[in-house]
């Protein structure tokens, strides 16, 4: 990934300035700075989220993940617990168990079905050891 001239300001506010840099495929990267530094700035630049004033960003079919700071809870009645366990892949995973499983005693003999159950118990025993190490 690399950046040449890049430049940005909100306002009188200049963010970036020519700023330049590249991160070679080895390289292990942290973004440190104070409070309005620009780093989350960095990262909506890198993601597409805010368009330079000039310069780009080139993230060379790389996939970036980034956790907002701010995350956006659309069911208004929803408990934090419940969100937090919906975001679980165990949670959702036990959900499709239980809808194989209520189409299995509608089709008993269906083998696709036996199979997507099978697999699904697989996943949730991997998920389950992960849970129960110490």
């Amino acid at each position: 990934m690399h950046a040449e001239k890049l430049s940005l300001s909100f306002g009188v506010n200049q963010i970036y300035d020519n700023a330049e840099f590249n991160i070679l495929p080895q390289d292990k990267v942290g973004i440190v700075g104070v409070n309005g530094a620009g780093k989350t700035t960095l990262f909506k630049i890198i993601l597409g989220q805010i368009k330079p004033d000039s310069g780009y960003i080139d993230v060379e079919n790389k996939t970036i993940g980034y956790l907002p700071q701010q995350i956006e809870i659309k069911d208004s009645d929803i408990t934090v617990w419940d969100f937090l366990l919906t975001a679980r892949p165990i949670k959702a995973l036990e959900k499709k168990q239980n809808d194989l499983y209520e189409d299995l005693s509608k089709n008993p003999e269906d083998k696709e079905l036996l199979n997507k159950l099978s697999d699904i118990q697989e996943e949730l025993e991997y998920y389950y050891a992960l849970n129960t190490k110490e």
